[in-house]
Formats: C-alpha cells, sequence, structure tokens
C-alpha cells in the first residue's frame, strides 16, 4: 500500500494520520490464518532522517494451541514503532521508500505484525495441554494415566517390585 507524504516532505516534525486495512496472505507453512484484514491507525511523522511511524495494528487470526493443540480465535492490539530513512540501505534490507513522494508500507507492517505475534499461542493461561500417554484434552476430561512420569533408566526396576 502506497502513501503520497510530499504534504509532510519538507517540513519537520509535520505529520499525516493514516487510518487503513490491510490485507495479509497466510503464510502455507504457518500455523495462524488471519480471519480478517489488520487495522492499521497509525501517525507518519517526518524527521530530519526521514519519517517516524506510530501507532496499532488491530489484527485478528486463528491461530492453534501450543498445548491442547485446540484451534481458537487470537485477537491482539499491537503497537507500531518504526522508520523509514531518507537514504538507500546497502545492507540489502529492504527499502520501505524511494525518496519520491511515496512511501510503501505493506512490507514494513507485515514485518512488524510477525516479529510482535507470539512464537507460541495458548488458548488460556491455564491451558492444561493434553495427555502424552493417551492424548485426552486434560481441559475437557481426566485420564486414568499415571500422573508421575517414570525416568526410562529406572524403568527395568520397575519389574522387580512387581
Amino acid at each position: 500500500m502506497r502513501f503520497d507524504i510530499s504534504k509532510i516532505k519538507n517540513t519537520l516534525d509535520s505529520q499525516i494520520n493514516l487510518n487503513f486495512d490491510i490485507t495479509l496472505e497466510d503464510d502455507d507453512n504457518s500455523e495462524i490464518y488471519f480471519t480478517e484484514p489488520v487495522h492499521v491507525n497509525a501517525v507518519i511523522t517526518s524527521t530530519e532522517e526521514g519519517y517516524d511511524i506510530d501507532g496499532f495494528m488491530d489484527v485478528s487470526l486463528d491461530a492453534t494451541c501450543y498445548r491442547c493443540l485446540r484451534p481458537f480465535h487470537y485477537h491482539d492490539i499491537i503497537e507500531l514503532h518504526d522508520n523509514i530513512n531518507n537514504y538507500e540501505e546497502e545492507s540489502g534490507e529492504k527499502v520501505f521508500f524511494n525518496g519520491g513522494n511515496q512511501v510503501y508500507l505493506d512490507d514494513l507492517i507485515r514485518t512488524n505484525l510477525l516479529l510482535s505475534l507470539p512464537a507460541r499461542y495458548l488458548c488460556d493461561e491455564a491451558c492444561r495441554g493434553i495427555c502424552p500417554d493417551c492424548g485426552t484434552n486434560l481441559n475437557d476430561s481426566n485420564c486414568s494415566c499415571s500422573s508421575e512420569p517414570i525416568d526410562p533408566r529406572l524403568e527395568v526396576l520397575k519389574k522387580f517390585l512387581k
């Protein structure tokens, strides 16, 4: 998505308010699926070095719980703080500003969003997960498996106790 910044280009500390939705494609290898476009509410401020972008991203997605493997809906409001420099990056990083009157925010938004999302999703902080022996979802019911794990090195000695 491109935005015209010609109104603030040569005026230090001037701002443009942005309020838009951006549709992000699901990654085929990901365990998350965006259920609706990401709503972005931000302000671009001109600085001596380029432009600062501050605001928030409202994201809704479907994810799989890390502990119980149950799908659930995840919603969060994520802060957005980034900057775009007036000079070209020689480090091989993506350049979001081409020196003209337009700024490109698709990759910047996607990068900030994906780096801010949790690495592992939990349906609930108190999620008990699944039983490692029988696979029962411990949030729904208890299982009759032994709750004490046996050290595999000592499991042979258990036969002598029978």
